[in-house]
């Protein structure tokens, strides 16, 4: 942004202030210290955000990006963006078989330079990256299943542990998973594998192991509560992350329950027997 243009947002910043303070002084009858007007102005804009249900620190994390942009004149990159690797950063994660695209999860501003955590699908920990690791990336593609659309990468994630988990599952009690966990499973490998930049599905499915196995454990142990969702429902639904609980088979033919005079310490009533 030119100088002139950040001298105008200063000023409009100037009559916010002085406008706010007015009515402080009209409250108080005495003129309260800049910064402590400043802190009092955010507080009471925290107390908006909460009650409208603004995330409050992705905007103050969206005002110091644009704050950096406008005072150093060069591009940036907003939170929740989605960007590629460039350069050397890129061919380090082709040479250890990763993917080169994801979503910036945060940011971090020093000494005028502003440092971007990006968050890559399969990849468990996020990396901090410089603007000129980074380039604009291609929007995801929502991926169809059996129940509906899955709209985020992360989403596509954690519908492939609970479908996986299912469909492990489903062997251990000698099963054929069903042909839609197969085909859910398969779009959304496919769908993620497109969008990250990942040399395989199979690279995914292996990055991703770990979690699936910790998950398989956590459902083994009995300590995930059970529900009848489906993971690519809560996915497409943008709820809570996908249940992994499995029905386990039936326990053989169902019996009638014997009839009373059979039941132990029961006995046939004489006066309902002529």
């Amino acid at each position: 942004m030119p100088p002139s243009d950040n001298l105008d947002s200063a000023k409009s910043g100037q009559e916010l202030v002085e406008a706010y303070q007015r009515q402080l002084a009209d409250q108080s009858g005495s003129r309260i210290p800049d910064r402590a007007l400043i802190s009092d102005m955010l507080t009471d804009l925290m107390h908006y955000c909460w009650l409208h249900g603004v995330n409050f620190d992705r905007a103050m994390e969206a005002a110091r990006l644009t704050f950096a942009a406008e005072r150093t004149d060069s591009p940036s990159f907003a939170l929740d963006s989605t960007v590629e690797l460039v350069g050397k950063a890129a061919d380090q994660a082709r040479e250890a078989d990763l993917p080169f695209r994801g979503v910036i999860t945060g940011i971090i501003n020093t000494s005028g330079e502003s440092v971007y955590r990006v968050r890559f699908p399969c990849v468990e920990h996020a990396g901090g990256y410089s603007e000129n690791e980074l380039r604009p990336g291609i929007a995801f593609r929502p991926v169809r299943t059996s129940i509906g659309l899955v709209r985020s990468p992360f989403d596509v994630e954690r519908a492939i542990i609970a479908t996986s988990v299912q469909v492990r599952k489903a062997a251990e009690y000698d099963r054929a998973p069903s042909p839609d966990q197969v085909r859910d499973l398969r779009e959304l490998l496919g769908g993620l594998r497109f969008w990250s930049g990942a040399s395989s599905t199979h690279r995914l499915e292996v990055l991703l192991s770990p979690r699936i196995e910790a998950a398989f454990r956590e459902l083994d142990a009995g300590t995930t509560a059970a529900t009848d969702g489906h993971p690519a429902r809560l996915a497409a639904a943008d709820g809570p992350e996908p249940d992994l609980t499995i029905t386990p088979p039936e326990q053989g033919p169902h019996h009638a329950a014997p009839p009373p005079s059979q039941r132990p310490g029961l006995r046939p009533r004489p006066d309902l027997h002529p």
